[in-house]
């Protein structure tokens, strides 16, 4: 068994990019944990992010404000 991490990114207006697996040795949730992500793609947001976390109440409101679901992943 491999295990594997799903993300979603989800940009501030509403449109969903599709979803993408990380593999060890995990180098997106390393750079995520450290406080950044890269947006590593052909269009105009490719760069480096800067990751805030939110406390989980909010954490859920954004996702159901976004239509964030499962089924996304």
């Amino acid at each position: 068994m491999q295990q594997q991490v799903w993300f979603l990114v989800v940009w501030a207006e509403g449109k969903k990019e599709p979803s993408f697996e990380d593999y060890p040795p995990w180098t997106t949730v390393a750079d995520i944990w450290n406080g950044v992500f890269v947006w590593d793609s052909a269009g105009p947001r490719s760069g480096e992010y800067t990751v805030e976390w939110l406390p989980e109440a909010e954490r859920e409101a954004r996702w159901a404000a976004l239509g964030v679901t499962l089924e996304d992943f």
